[in-house]
This record gives structure tokens, C-alpha cells and sequence, in this order.
């Protein structure tokens, strides 16, 4: 998972990488007299986290701590949402694929992409084991791993 964590109110920002984002705050925080905020973490490595820091690079304080200027913050908020559906009141994440055997996009509680079996449907979460974000915020919807996913099929050939 890229996480995006905020040192304060409004401090600095550091962009890293973690399987456990919250986890990896605790680390930080004993090194930091100001209260850290996880601001949001979203599916990817080492090459996503990449990525974002070369948009970001011209708002780069020292390290991975970045300046929390309008244009960064704008950028982190604009980040992929987790995709839902909500059934009998219940809110899912959904996890799209190309082809019925094909592998999902990015899990946003771990990151991975999965394989399902044929069908769309419900699925408990293949990650369950291995250590990851347990929730997932999307706008003001919270989506709960143990509540499992929805695989979608993008193009079905009929």
C-alpha cells in the first residue's frame, strides 16, 4: 500500500510504502512530537509510491516529506477511490477484471491482485492472511475486508 501520512495539521507530508500503513505510523510516531494523521493509503509498491513522488517532486521538502501545499494535498485527494456496491445496506469494495480468469485490478486492502473462479459475485478476501489494512475509507463510505469483495467482469463475451 502507498501511504500518505501528515505530520501535525498541517506539517509536512511523507509518501512511503508498507503492507500495514498503520503500522508503519506507529513506528513514526515515536519519533515525532507532533500527532501523525494517516491522510489516506491506496494499493500499490514500490512502483506506484515512485510514481507519485516524480509528480510531486518539485514540492519536495527532504526525504520522503513533502510540502502540504494546495497542489499536493489536491493531488493525494484525487487518488484512486476505492470502487463499491452497496447491498442489503452493506457497503463492498469491488474488484474488476478483464476476463472470468483473469486476475482482479489492485486489492485496496492489500494491494495484490487476485484470482477468482469463473462468475461474478461475492468473495471472501484472498488477503485475509496476510496482514493488511483491515478498512478502507472511499468519500465518507467505510469498506471492511472481513466483509469480503464483489469480482466484476468488465467485458463478458456472449
Amino acid at each position: 500500500m502507498v501511504y500518505f501520512i501528515q505530520c501535525g495539521i498541517d506539517g509536512p507530508i511523507k509518501i512511503g510504502c508498507a503492507i500495514e500503513p498503520w503500522r508503519r505510523i506507529k513506528q513514526l510516531q515515536t519519533a515525532s512530537h507532533e500527532e501523525l494523521v494517516l491522510l489516506k493509503s491506496i494499493p500499490g509498491g514500490r512502483k506506484r509510491e515512485a510514481e507519485i513522488k516524480k509528480v510531486l517532486i518539485t514540492h519536495r521538502k527532504r526525504g520522503e516529506w513533502y510540502e502540504p501545499v494546495h497542489k499536493v494535498l489536491t493531488f493525494i485527494k484525487s487518488l484512486d477511490e476505492a470502487e463499491y456496491e452497496v447491498i442489503e445496506y452493506r457497503a463492498y469494495a469491488v474488484l474488476r477484471r478483464d476476463t472470468e480468469d483473469g486476475k482482479t485490478d489492485a486489492c485496496p486492502f492489500c494491494g495484490v491482485r487476485h484470482i477468482h473462479g469463473i462468475g461474478d459475485g461475492h468473495r471472501v478476501a484472498h488477503c485475509a492472511t496476510f496482514g493488511t489494512v483491515a478498512e478502507v475509507k472511499s468519500g465518507a463510505v467505510t469498506l471492511r475486508q472481513s466483509d469480503g469483495y464483489i469480482v466484476r467482469t468488465r467485458w463478458k463475451v456472449k
